[in-house]
């Protein structure tokens, strides 16, 4: 029998969607637009590191460097990947970059700390009607066996979870001791619209 070799051809939105990619690295544009997980931030780490390696073959010198702008509208999700996002964008502020975040419509959870903490001092922005959530850590995981010790030690790491990025807000915010207290110790979700926001140092400026 003639053996038959199928060749896999892009189509059309593959090509759309490689071109929108293409042209946002070029424009300087990252979008973290779905929930934070390995994938999403896995994306945008590539996308911003593109964007430092053209500057370099360009031999962009360092005050002639543009912004790299982060688009943000996420739901929140894994801190701990959420953090390495984070960490790449305090290694390049180091080296001169300016980063801004723009929250376009919701910035939840895990989502709150990378659109304040990621970026340069006073490039953070949002839109009018954007909204925040500050929130302790949550695991939604025991539908399979675990100790009591499993949970103990869970527990324990979410707890250094938590006191590192209460470090991180009040570090980049105008929240406080009481603030955090408050939250952890009745495990409290704090909502805030742009306006309140702006007031409590969470964002720089409303677009």
């Amino acid at each position: 029998m003639e053996d038959r070799y199928f060749i896999m051809m892009p189509t059309t939105t593959d090509y759309i969607i490689n071109e929108m990619k293409i042209n946002r690295v070029s424009k300087r544009k990252v979008y973290l637009n779905t929930r934070v997980d390995d994938d999403s931030i896995f994306i945008i780490r590539e996308q911003i590191l593109k964007i430092v390696e053209s500057d370099k073959i360009n031999k962009i010198e360092k005050d002639k460097l543009e912004p790299i702008n982060i688009y943000i509208s996420s739901d929140g999700g894994s801190c701990v990947t959420g953090l390495s996002l984070i960490s790449l964008c305090n290694r390049l502020k180091k080296e001169d970059y300016i980063i801004k975040t723009i929250v376009t419509a919701n910035s939840y959870s895990m989502g709150s700390i990378i659109a304040c903490a990621c970026a340069s001092k006073g490039q953070r922005y949002c839109e009018e009607n954007a909204q925040y959530l500050i929130h302790q850590p949550r695991v939604y995981k025991y539908e399979q066996v675990a100790t009591a010790e499993d949970i103990r030690r869970e527990s324990e790491q979410i707890k250094l979870l938590w006191e590192r990025m209460i470090k991180i807000y009040k570090y980049n915010t105008f929240l406080d001791d009481a603030f955090f207290t408050r939250i952890t110790d009745r495990n409290e979700d704090f909502w805030a619209w742009s306006e309140e926001s702006l007031k409590l140092g969470i964002v720089d400026h409303i677009i």
